[in-house]
Formats: structure tokens, sequence, C-alpha cells
């Protein structure tokens, strides 16, 4: 596994000593990949979400958005709240 995507997948916000902890780094590749694709061993993030695509991202980060709870609330409403459960799941999987 490259190390790239081992740093997307083993996002921690509670870890310490990243000073970038506050970026989901791996919640925008989780809303992307195909449904459930993660790395072995590499996180503890249960990823059921798919069909979101980069565009999509985009498209919801308005200059009003401001937060984590904003986007997400954003990106459900701009989408027809697809797979909304899921992607509130995976949030709180990030802690948020």
């Amino acid at each position: 596994m490259s190390s790239h995507c081992h740093f997307l997948e083993s996002y921690n916000p509670r870890r310490m000593g990243d000073p970038d902890r506050w970026i989901p780094k791996g919640i925008f590749y989780d809303l992307c990949d195909s449904d459930g694709e993660k790395f072995p061993d590499a996180s503890q993030i249960t990823d059921e979400v798919s069909g979101y695509k980069v565009e999509h991202i985009f498209k919801a980060m308005r200059p009003d958005v401001e937060s984590i709870l904003e986007f997400k609330f954003r990106l459900l409403e701009e989408n027809n709240d697809h797979q909304h459960a899921l992607v509130l799941k995976l949030f709180a999987q990030y802690g948020y």
C-alpha cells in the first residue's frame, strides 16, 4: 500500500501530534471511492458511501460553508440526500 493511501485512510482527528488534524484528510477520498473500498489494516473507518464525485465535493464547498458540519449538510442538500444515513455514519466515524 502506498504511503499516500495509508495517510488518507489512517486519519484520526484526535491525534494530537498532527497539527493538521482538523482537516478530515480521508473523508473526501471515502466519499468518492468505490463502495467499501479501503486499504487493508489502514483504518478503523467503515466506508459504505459511494457515488460521489470530486465535482460534488467542490460544489458543496461554498464561501458560506465554514465548518465540516456545514459542509456535510450542504453536500447532502446539493445531492438530494444521496446515501443520507451512510454519509452521516461516515462523518461520525471521522469525529464529525
